[in-house]
């Protein structure tokens, strides 16, 4: 291409070779992608002063504008020069402003150019926008930020671009939806200022005042809303930046999506939500039990949760789509482990206060009452799985009971049946010793203890075990945790029972479900009568020695009979535990830690069976020093301050 003139010419200036190849340029149709820019230029000088100048005050001029629009389109679409680009697409923007009725579709928005082209774009279309009563998209008021100098931006953001407009356009739609449709600038908002720069230099500035409020100055004050969604956004994104820092994770990695909103999770852990989302919306009160691995596939669940955890995935599915999953640590339940079963539920606008860290009066939060009721609800469980002829009769029962307590909102009671839910699974795990048990009732006031005794019985009267010997010996347990009475055990029993009492003929009160004491110690007599059978069998017959058996009393029905038997006791320490027992710990605590069949020998050795040993100890250390003194599966090992105690 031989360049005739300059990059920005004159028609004075242009030589007689120069001024006829621009003739041949128009005659042409000025399409020719080869040519002179320069004729570009010097054509585009009569586009301006016809825009700016003519049309201002000549209506044949304005009614060319249309057609001096699609004549600007066509030079940046054949010539596409990054500079005369930028300058017509200036021109362009003026004219569809002033003379285009206010009207400028998203697909005109081409946010290109320096950041000051941009914002001077940003500022003209978010103002038409408000002014044509439409939603401000959120891609534009992400543009705006970036590109407005008056808003600094965090490094994260600079850093994770993409991740940060994706962030902020969900948050528009999201937790600032309402922020921004109930928006409205005062009415002392300045007008919105357009001006052009002519490229020629024979034109001056022009500078237009448009009848609508400039959105985007000061004192409009929606440049304090988008602030502050760049914060929130800002905050959501450092999870994610310092996660990818941290493990040096590539920016796409599934597990580095995790540390992001819901919406940006790996496609098959959002379409799984989506879809427990849509249940939720349908009407489900709460989802079947799942699993987080479950949940999380096809990640691997473990690793997931030893970088990122649970509560952490917990609070993002809750805050974004406002669903609640139960066990949740942050309320009072325990943490969830990838093959813990999980309940999801609808959760309430206002999120409950999460679970203090001390058990302290300053610490505590709005609704402490629901931390209560979460250790409460770790009994209703421990109390079915027991074992019940009816357990969904007792399971519920306990739904009744949550349903009547007060002074909780109604999101309250559907996360607690949720817990109550999950904790019944099968899979679920099981609180195993008093231990685990005793701390959940430090979290329960002396009031809330004497009704949650009362509340067990109701429960175990439901689920048809209320006679059994099993179940009623560990609600005496149970009663023992709480520090109530074990004697109104039964006093509970016959009252929850008597209330819907038939009177038979004669005026005799007939109670066909009543618990019958006298019955259950007869049945505790014949259960140690057992034991003694099979002690006869274990036990060598010439080495046994003849053991005294403790005398019964039974000088009321609601006074128990008692089952230890033994010669002596072993260790002042545990002053409930038999002879025999007794004498199997003074040989076990020889070591500190025994295998179980080593553990299974010495049992036989003394006549006494494995299961019911470690129970019988365990419940003699618990009640001396409220802690077991045997823990573990395979090998059986010693508590230390227990063992430390007994040995002295």
């Amino acid at each position: 291409m031989i360049r005739h003139l300059p990059l920005y010419p004159t028609y004075d200036n242009a030589s007689p070779t120069a001024r006829a190849a621009y003739l041949n340029w128009l005659s042409g149709g000025r399409r020719n992608p080869g040519a002179d820019i320069g004729y570009v230029y010097l054509f585009f000088y009569g586009l301006e002063r016809r825009a700016t100048v003519d049309a201002r005050t000549d209506p044949a001029a304005r009614d060319e504008i249309p057609a001096i629009c699609a004549e600007i389109d066509g030079l940046i679409k054949t010539y596409r020069n990054a500079s005369f680009t930028h300058r017509a697409r200036a021109l362009l923007d003026f004219c569809r402003y002033v003379y285009g009725g206010g009207q400028l579709a998203p697909r005109s928005l081409l946010l290109d150019g320096n950041s000051q082209a941009k914002e001077a774009l940003l500022r003209h279309a978010l103002s038409h926008a408000f002014h044509e009563r439409h939603e401000l998209p959120a891609e534009w008021l992400t543009a705006w930020y970036l590109n407005d100098s008056r808003f600094l931006k965090p490094t994260a953001a600079k850093r994770h671009q993409e991740m940060f407009t994706a962030i902020f356009a969900d948050l528009c739609h999201r937790q600032f939806r309402i922020n921004l449709a109930t928006w409205a600038p005062p009415l002392s908002t300045k007008s919105l200022q357009l001006s052009y720069q002519p490229v020629s230099m024979a034109l001056g500035a022009v500078h237009e005042a448009l009848p609508l409020p400039d959105v985007t100055s000061d004192e409009a004050g929606l440049g304090r809303i988008v602030e502050a969604i760049a914060i929130s956004a800002a905050d959501e994104l450092a999870r994610y930046s310092r996660f990818v820092a941290r493990y040096s994770a590539p920016a796409d990695a599934p597990i580095a999506r995790l540390t992001l909103p819901c919406s940006r999770w790996p496609g098959p852990v959002w379409e799984r939500l989506a879809l427990i989302l849509a249940d939720l919306s349908a009407g489900v009160v709460v989802t079947e039990p799942t699993t987080l691995s479950g949940l999380l596939a096809p990640l691997n669940a473990d690793q997931v949760l030893e970088r990122i955890p649970a509560s952490a995935l917990i609070a993002q599915i809750e805050t974004y789509l406002g669903v609640g999953v139960e066990p949740d640590p942050r309320h009072g339940a325990i943490t969830p482990g990838a093959s813990t079963p999980i309940v999801l539920f609808r959760s309430g606008d206002q999120p409950l206060a999460e679970a203090p860290r001390e058990k302290s009066t300053d610490l505590l939060p709005l609704h402490t009452k629901h931390h209560t009721r979460c250790a409460c609800v770790v009994f209703f469980s421990d109390l079915i799985r027991f074992g019940a002829p009816n357990p969904s009769a007792a399971l519920d029962a306990a739904n009744a009971i949550i349903h009547r307590w007060e002074d909780l909102p109604d999101e309250a009671h559907v996360r607690l049946q949720a817990l109550l839910v999950a904790l019944t699974a099968p899979e679920a795990p099981a609180f195993r010793g008093k231990s685990a048990l005793k701390k959940q009732t430090e979290l329960i006031d002396l009031s809330d203890k004497e009704s949650l005794a009362s509340e067990l019985v109701e429960i175990a009267r439901a689920g048809g075990a209320i006679e059994q010997v099993a179940m009623v010996r560990q609600l005496e347990k149970y009663f023992a945790m709480l520090g109530v009475d074990s004697k109104s055990l039964y006093d509970l029993a016959h009252a929850s029972i008597g209330s819907n009492t038939p009177v038979a003929h004669g005026g005799t009160s007939v109670n066909r479900g009543a618990l019958d004491v006298e019955r259950i110690a007869a049945l505790r007599k014949e259960t140690a009568a057992v034991d003694d059978v099979l002690t006869s069998i274990f036990a060598d017959p010439l080495e046994q020695t003849p053991r005294p058996v403790d005398g019964v009393a039974t000088k009321t029905p609601q006074e128990m009979v008692s089952t230890t038997a033994g010669a002596e006791v072993e260790f002042s320490a545990l002053p409930t535990l038999d002879g025999r027992h007794g004498a199997l710990l003074r040989e076990l605590i020889a070591r500190d830690t025994w295998a179980v069949a080593d553990f299974a020998a010495a049992c036989a050795a003394h006549g006494v069976m494995t299961a019911g040993a470690v129970e019988r100890i365990n419940d003699a250390a618990f009640e001396a020093f409220d802690e077991p003194l045997l823990e573990g599966d395979d090998p059986i090992e010693f508590n230390p301050g227990p063992l430390a105690a007994i040995r002295n």
